[in-house]
């Protein structure tokens, strides 16, 4: 039994190795998503190269430093150089030693993080050699020494005399690898471009924030066996151990998150990694002497103190790239200390110094500093005296990638090539493209773009050389602005004004310019000849830049350009007085009318393309009915146009009933941009019927908005004509489906509810479509559009007053059909809230104020006949849905051209029912 259980220990220690050992590839995924691209392989490769580095100095000579027979006792020990593992207590020894050597790996790789993205390659193998083989293993000697077992050593390390625990390595290993990264950022500087000149910080953010959480999930993971391992046996603490362990990594991101979000006003994701890390590293020293209640206190305090020194670093202009620094020195030294505030004595079963655990914990936390911080920072120092540390600064603006490794990246190649081409203005540099990458689709797509611009440059090349080689318009100012006498052709032809020479440039412009933007012109040109401003500096505000200008051609006319103007100085003999101003201006209209025609190319493709997704999910009969519908009634509404028979205003009354049905079968449909496009018509249109007299002249925005729904249509067509290239997007759809009208019907409902905040039940159980004979099926649909647009709109209440009024918070709207004795019965019923006569009466009072009032007021008749005859809503503002007033008078219409009796039963709060019932032989059907 005793022998299963001793091993069931080397087993866990073998695990808990593994575990620490995962850590490093956490480490290398989050230094890599914290740090640019152009570094990201750089910092990989560091990541691989101390944790082997570090495993073959300490099996060599940094065990022995630490664990060995004391040579100074208490200091550090002097043997086990490169042990072997056959010898009596061989086994235990090769498990302690490969346990312990994770965490040398660990602490080396922290270094790694804080120089990151401008310490060299070799610098850092040095740094690596360093702590793994002096730092780390000393100062463990001092912290854990004795507790190595008498087969190994009965050396024991000054601090844990004096009663100093670390338990699984806050000071040893997070507080040692954080002293010596701070060393070399101090000896080495920050990276370029990390701080202004006055001294305000700016972020470089990380190429792969992903990538870098997800190494903190991964050093989660491996920290589990971090702390768990430091048992050094599988026994009932371990369990506790790793509970603390998670409760302190989780108190510390919410720490961290919270309290910087509160003082910066943003959650930024550096709160929530650090955070996490901060609280793990806050709890290793104590999680197996507090209770997890203190775990969760210490592991929210570090991530709060990481905060702090993340902020003080800052101040003190000190880069550290990743943060490690705040996270594993500033953590793991409060991580230690809270061993003398929170730790339980029995657990820790000291004698400390003085008989206080905190003065002993704030003796091996200053020990710590004095070694393993004046030590580096003082070999660091004489190291870059010798030979620099850091990466010259063109190697580090192009990357240590490249650098370092010569490794390149397919986005470094892409930025070399552009560079060149910048440098070199040689259009006939194309960049290496690779089909199967993002970044090669760019390079095919930059390629074509030049291949383009190079012709155009050629060509414009030669016509340049045919006018004299100049075809921009160049001239000089004076100080007063005005025109000097020498100035190329092209100048007067994109002015369009003849004898410049002598003329006032303010003077020539003020035409061609806003008040606004002439005033402007006015400060800039006083800014240009002041030699206090640097032109770099007001080059940006610069108020003809791609100016839209009206010249006036000199017959009358004003031409509308777009002109882009630079002004560069010319300094007089002394170098320090402006003498002219060189004025360069081009005339860029014809790539602005290019760029516009573009992009209105671009919204017809849009517009195709929404269009065509919209028919792939539409009935083929449905959607030809819309299309025809469509065009029917622009085609009334052109012929209403053409012909001007009636008055204007029942002319104006008319297109706006058309407009609305077109917007409601749109909406039925989901053909948004149509349904928009109605909506703004109706605006139109209800301009000109609210004026108290109409003239021609009003129709003339009603003729620009139908042909833009003409266009509309002619987009719907299209895509119909290209559809039906491809016979099997129909062919499942030979016979109509019976209830596709009333799920159309049904998405609109629950549309127009969503959109209001309100919830509706739909039901249609009752409703079958093949009743309605498709001679009027067209105009019933219509009917319906508008009394379920009236219903939810006007009668569905919200879901509070709902409960308000007893009724579930949907509201319930059903439709139904019905032929008997040659009579079709449409019903259209919801449990709302009734007709609000009242709120109608006052909409009738306002709307007839000019108008004597009758005796006793308007009766319920007066009122039903108001809301089916236009101009009555009792909705307070107007939208796609509701508003006009015109609904219900579009349905008295329908019902007529039906002959059709239509008939309300209401009741306030309680439900409102249409009812239309058509006689199918008196309707001509």
């Amino acid at each position: 039994m005793e022998q299963l259980s001793e091993l069931l220990n080397y087993l866990w220690i073998i695990v808990s190795a593994a575990l620490v050992f995962f850590m490093q590839p956490g480490f290398q995924m989050l230094e890599s998503g914290m740090t640019r691209e152009k570094n990201s392989i750089n910092v990989a490769i560091k990541n691989l190269t101390d944790m082997g580095i570090s495993f073959l100095l300490y099996w060599a000579i940094g065990f022995a430093f630490m664990f060995g027979n004391d040579l100074l006792p208490g200091v550090f020990g002097f043997s086990r150089f490169c042990p072997d593992f056959w010898g009596a207590g061989s086994k235990q020894l090769a498990i302690f030693l490969l346990f312990q050597a994770m965490f040398c790996s660990t602490s080396a790789t922290i270094v790694s993080g804080a120089v990151a993205e401008r310490m060299k390659f070799s610098a850092y193998i040095i740094v690596t050699c360093l702590i793994s083989g002096i730092i780390y293993p000393v100062f463990g000697h001092w912290a854990w020494g004795g507790f190595q077992g008498d087969a190994v050593s009965s050396a024991t390390g000054w601090l844990q005399q004096i009663g100093f625990v670390d338990f699984a390595g806050s000071s040893v290993v997070h507080s040692v690898g954080g002293y010596v990264g701070l060393a070399g950022i101090i000896v080495m500087g920050a990276r370029n471009g990390r701080f202004a000149a006055d001294g305000t910080a700016r972020k470089i953010q990380g190429s792969n924030v992903p990538l870098a959480v997800a190494g903190v999930f991964v050093l989660w993971f491996g920290w589990i066996g971090f702390n768990g391992g430091s048992t050094l046996a599988m026994n009932y603490d371990v369990a506790p151990v790793i509970l603390n362990t998670c409760l302190g990594a989780a108190a510390g991101l919410a720490g961290a998150l919270f309290v910087g979000w509160i003082v910066t006003g943003l959650p930024d994701v550096d709160f929530v990694i650090n955070g996490t890390l901060a609280g793990l590293v806050a709890v290793t020293a104590n999680c197996h002497c507090v209770t997890p209640l203190e775990a969760i206190i210490i592991g929210a305090a570090g991530g709060v103190i990481m905060l702090g020194a993340s902020f003080l670093l800052e101040k003190l202009r000190l880069d550290d790239a990743v943060g490690a620094v705040p996270v594993h020195l500033a953590a793991g030294i409060w991580g230690t200390l809270a061993v003398g505030i929170f730790g339980d004595p029995e657990i820790l079963g000291t004698e400390p110094l003085f008989g206080s655990q905190l003065l002993a914990q704030a003796v091996g936390v200053a020990a710590c500093g004095v070694w393993a911080f004046g030590l580096s920072f003082i070999l660091l120092f004489i190291f870059n005296r010798i030979s620099p540390l850091r990466v010259s600064e063109s190697d580090e603006h192009k990357g240590l990638n490249i650098a370092e490794h010569g490794a390149s990246t397919e986005i470094f190649e892409l930025y070399a090539k552009m560079g060149e081409q910048a440098a070199t203005g040689d259009l006939s540099i194309r960049l290496p493209t690779e089909p199967f990458t993002e970044i090669g689709q760019i390079a095919t797509l930059y390629n074509k773009v030049m291949d383009g611009l190079e012709q155009t440059t050629m060509a414009q090349e030669e016509y340049t050389e045919i006018l004299d080689n100049i075809s921009d318009g160049l001239f000089l100012l004076a100080p007063d602005l005005n025109v000097c006498p020498n100035y190329s052709a092209a100048t007067e032809k994109i002015m369009c004004r003849r004898d410049l020479a002598g003329l006032n440039f303010s003077v020539l412009m003020k035409p061609a310019l806003p008040e606004k933007e002439w005033k402007s012109l006015g400060d800039y040109a006083e800014l240009l000849f002041d030699p206090q401003y640097k032109m770099h500096t007001i080059t940006r505000l610069n108020p003809l830049h791609d100016a839209h200008v009206f010249i006036d051609t000199g017959n009358g006319q004003i031409e509308k350009k777009y002109l882009d103007f630079s002004f560069t100085r010319i300094y007089g003999k002394n170098k320090k007085s402006i003498a002219h101003v060189m004025v360069l201006v081009r005339d860029n209209t014809r790539r602005f009318e290019m760029e516009q025609e573009m992009a209105a190319e671009r919204q017809r493709t849009e517009t195709e393309m929404n269009v065509f997704y919209r028919i792939l999910h539409l009935d083929p009969e449905l959607f030809s009915d819309f299309v025809a519908g469509f065009e029917a009634d622009l085609n009334k509404i052109n012929g209403i146009l053409e012909s001007g028979s009636g008055t204007l205003r029942s002319q104006a009354e008319t297109i706006f009933r058309l407009v609305h049905s077109v917007k409601g079968n749109a909406a039925l449909l989901d053909l948004d941009f149509i349904a928009e496009a109605a909506h703004a018509f109706e605006d139109t249109v209800k301009g000109i019927t609210d004026r108290e007299s109409i003239v021609s002249a009003d129709f003339i925005p009603v003729t620009v908005r139908l042909r833009e729904m003409y266009d509309s249509l002619d987009s719907v067509t299209r895509m119909v004509d290209k559809l039906m290239n491809f016979r099997k997007v129909f062919s499942d759809h030979n016979t109509l489906n019976a209830d596709l009208i009333a799920l159309s019907l049904k998405n609109l409902a629950e549309k127009i509810a969503v959109e209001q905040g309100k919830s509706v039940q739909f039901r249609y159980e009752a409703f079958h479509a093949a009743q309605i004979p498709k001679e009027c099926k067209k105009r019933i649909q219509d009917i319906l559009i508008q009394l379920i647009r009236n219903s939810v709109s006007h009668g569905i209440e919200t879901p509070e007053l709902r409960i308000e009024r007893s009724k579930n918070t949907a509201g319930l709207l059903e439709i139904s059909t019905a032929v008997e004795n040659g009579i079709l019965t449409v019903c259209v019923k919801d449990d709302g809230s009734g007709i609000d006569f009242a709120k109608i009466e006052k909409k009738l009072r306002a709307q007839k104020r000019s108008e004597p009032l009758p005796e006793g007021g308007f009766s319920r008749k007066d009122l039903f006949a108001a809301i089916f005859s236009g101009g009555i809503s009792t909705a307070d503002t107007a939208d796609v849905h509701r508003g006009r007033g015109v609904g219900m008078s579009y349905v008295k219409t329908l019902a007529e051209e039906l002959h059709a009796k239509l008939t309300v039963k209401t009741r306030q709060h309680e439900f409102c029912e249409f009812r239309l019932s058509v006689p199918i032989e008196a309707a001509g059907l």
